[in-house]
């Protein structure tokens, strides 16, 4: 698709000028902000703080967001091209690391995800997202125009379900499905027929329901599948959080009872409203409005990222461009449906509002990568 107008262009015309795109970080340093003060909101007022620090959450959110703004520009120092010549090492590397979980894991919500040390932890599968666009971009264009067979649509499977077999294994579907939707925005970009997806699709799903079948899914998370098809199923248990979530963000309405003012989020009914239903508090206490700004926030990042990805030179930074922005879209239409109810409970964050140290790191190494991307795009 982008072939003849990114790889083939002449390095012609005046020497490239040092240029930096700041919508990037600025973007996300209002995210992470809105997300502290929501987590705040959610942590730090009312009953969910009487036995702790009411600070603890957001002093652990911005010193997550410093890491995190650090590592994007740390990132943009080298040249990302660098990264294609050794993605063999970095996927097997990342294949180690989430094997890691198994043996050493620390066991969260029924799934062993997380490495910790002390009062900290690091989730391996949040940033091997950032290795599988690396890896998987690179693969694509190596192959160039060959990844549009069927082969090569094998080949990239394989690729992606090598670290999404560990991931089940913990297990946690959700962030496997993530790696999904990252093979299928980069290989869409690459050109391959919609037959072909079509059919990743149905394979995917049958693989779901073959899974439910063989009892291999949790009961857990079973229920939560149950409790999307019927929302009246036990609605104590598996089904207790969305309702409340339902409930909060219905009586936000238009503005929202204000920031810090919601009696849901404040009386601590909804469960993980610091974490996966960080969208209820913003819809109770801000609103509709609230949401647009949201919205509107995450419009402009993935805009520039697609921007990025036009103005880039080699097919590599295409595919990196395209595949941060595949997960970004993703995780947020998977969490804000939850939330309101049109998709099942996946037990994923919402990129930049959600509390969690590897959530946002990840995404902001993945949005260095973007950058380096713009930065050296007139140097291929």
């Amino acid at each position: 698709m982008y072939e003849t107008n990114h790889e083939l262009r002449s390095g012609l015309g005046s020497p490239p000028k040092f240029s930096f795109d700041f919508v990037l970080p600025l973007a996300s340093l209002l995210l992470g902000l809105y997300g502290a003060l929501l987590i705040y909101s959610a942590t730090g007022v009312g009953e969910f703080w009487l036995t702790q620090d009411p600070y603890f959450y957001l002093k652990r959110q911005i010193l997550f967001l410093i890491v995190g703004l650090t590592l994007f520009f740390v990132v943009t120092i080298f040249n990302y091209a660098v990264l294609r010549g050794v993605w063999i090492w970095i996927y097997f590397l990342n294949l180690a690391g989430l094997s890691l979980v198994h043996f050493f894991g620390q066991e969260v919500h029924g799934s062993r995800s997380w490495l910790g040390w002390g009062g900290y932890g690091i989730q391996p599968s949040e940033f091997g997202k950032i290795v599988l666009i690396i890896t998987l971009a690179a693969f694509l264009s190596n192959r160039k125009g060959e990844s549009r067979s069927l082969k090569d649509v094998i080949l990239s499977l394989i690729h992606v379900g090598m670290p999404i077999v560990l991931i089940l294994r913990e297990p946690d579907i959700g962030m496997s499905l993530v790696y999904l939707a990252i093979l299928l925005g980069m290989m869409f970009v690459a050109g391959i027929r919609a037959s072909y997806l079509i059919g990743l699709g149905i394979m995917g799903s049958a693989g779901v329901v073959a899974m439910v079948s063989l009892g291999l899914v949790k009961e857990h998370i079973v229920k939560r599948l149950i409790v999307f098809l019927n929302p009246a199923f036990d609605p104590l248990g598996a089904g207790y959080a969305l309702d409340q979530s339902k409930i909060a963000i219905g009586s936000g309405e238009l503005w929202g009872k204000g920031l810090f003012l919601g009696s849901q989020t404040h009386l601590n009914f909804v469960p993980e409203q610091h974490t996966d239903f960080i969208f209820s508090v913003l819809g109770e206490e801000l609103g509709f409005m609230g949401a647009l700004l949201l919205f509107l926030l995450y419009g402009l990042l993935i805009w520039r990222c697609l921007a990025v990805a036009r103005k880039s030179r080699d097919l590599f930074g295409i595919y990196i461009c395209v595949g941060v922005v595949s997960m970004l879209v993703f995780q947020i239409f998977i969490n804000v449906g939850m939330a309101i109810g049109i998709m099942p409970i996946a037990g994923l964050p919402l990129p930049f509002l959600s509390y969690g140290g590897s959530s946002l790191i990840s995404t902001l190494l993945g949005l260095g990568l973007v950058e380096n991307v713009y930065i050296h795009r007139q140097t291929l």
